[in-house]
Formats: C-alpha cells, structure tokens, sequence
C-alpha cells in the first residue's frame, strides 16, 4: 500500500466534494462525489502503472445502479470543476477549499 497515493487519492476526492458543496450543478452530494472520484482516481491508476485489469474498471457502477463510462464522468467533472473554479477563483488556492468548504463550512441559508 503506497500511503502518498493513497493521501493523494483522499484529497483529490475531498476537494472535488467539497466543491461540490457550492455548485448545484455536479447534482450529486458530496458523499457521492467523493465515491465517484475516488473509483476515477482508481481506473486512471490502472491505466497509468499498465495495470492488465483497466477493462473491469473502464465502467464505473453508479451509487444509483446504473454504470458509465469512466472517461465520461472523469470529462463531467473536469467541466463542472473548471466552471466552478472560473467562478469562483479564490478556490484556486488549496487551502481556501481545505478551510472554507472542508472544515468551517456553513451553508447559506435564506432567511426571508
């Protein structure tokens, strides 16, 4: 078990949910964002060490049953996350998703 992936793996799926947090747009809580990720995170792993078995994770099982393509999802993301982070730039800085949607997040609340 190599721990900095591991870690690496961990915080990719963290961020992405929390980002998830601030944008209707992902329409998947963060739980499920992370999941998602995290099985991204593993197909690209086996393509990148020439794992032979990258065919039985070429689908990824969706939380609702269903199943798509990894590269499909992985596209989804990386445009949801690109729009995110356009519109909201602060985010570019690590440590602002760590601290802001991670750790002292508060959901806004409408109070009328």
């Amino acid at each position: 078990l190599n721990d900095g992936s591991s870690e690496m793996t961990y915080k990719l799926a963290m961020r992405i949910a929390g980002l998830a947090k601030i944008s209707d747009e992902f329409g998947r809580i963060p739980s499920r964002v992370f999941d998602e990720v995290k099985k991204l995170y593993s197909y690209r792993s086996a393509i990148v060490h020439g794992n032979e078995k990258t065919g039985t994770t070429k689908e990824i099982k969706l939380d609702d049953g269903s199943t798509t393509y990894a590269s499909a999802l992985a596209f989804e993301y990386l445009r949801i996350v690109l729009r995110v982070l356009l519109e909201n730039p602060k985010y570019l800085d690590l440590k602002k998703i760590d601290h802001e949607l991670l750790l002292d997040f508060e959901p806004n609340t409408a109070s009328d």
